[in-house]
């Protein structure tokens, strides 16, 4: 709706308000200043509410005519049109004494952020900065990363923001480790 003072306010189920204003802002081309964004107490988002998409088009209706409007999505649209999560394919190395104390780990990502990646280079970077501390002992560890543009639907942030992918691929090799060395895998774990 419009206020008396002529700014857009919006009611959005939104994780971050500021986010919301900036990106409208940016849309419809109005300054910040002209936008109040309002966040009802309801729901976790779990990342998945940080993209501002669906609010974007009520507020193009409201700003260019002035009346209220919203948009309502069915339990089927909110799940098609939705970000998901990043496809990503990690490869992970690692280095370890015959006693299973793990000198170095090296990961490289490879992260599928769709069409319009808004969270592509934070959430491809939390798969290693949240996953490689996990054995802060080793000596050694690198990381790289890289982001492509596909032509599928975008993703978004979404429950653990990049980590969980990270994180199953680090433990999964920290597993296999722990097979080839024929060390229970909790007791490895709890050596590094």
């Amino acid at each position: 709706s419009i206020d008396a003072y002529g700014r857009l306010n919006v009611l959005s189920s939104t994780q971050i308000v500021f986010h919301c204003r900036r990106i409208l802002a940016n849309a419809l081309h109005i300054p910040k200043s002209m936008i109040r964004v309002a966040k009802p107490r309801i729901g976790g988002g779990f990342g998945a509410k940080q993209t501002s998409v669906c609010e974007v088009y009520p507020a193009f209706v409201t700003w260019k005519t002035k009346k209220p409007s919203k948009i309502i999505y069915t339990r089927f649209e909110s799940q098609t049109a939705s970000t998901p999560r990043h496809e990503m394919e990690v490869h992970v190395r690692l280095g370890a004494d015959k006693d299973g104390t793990i000198n170095g780990i090296d990961m490289y990502t490879l992260s599928n952020t769709g069409a319009y990646g808004e969270h592509g280079p934070t959430t491809v970077g939390l798969s290693g900065h949240k996953s490689i501390p996990l054995y802060g002992k080793a000596k050694a560890f690198r990381f790289v990363s890289d982001v492509v543009y596909t032509n599928v639907q975008a993703a978004g942030a979404y429950r653990g923001y990049g980590a969980t992918q990270g994180i199953f691929a680090l433990e999964s090799t920290v597993n296999e480790l722990a097979e080839k060395l024929h060390i229970d895998p909790v007791e490895l774990r709890l050596k590094n």
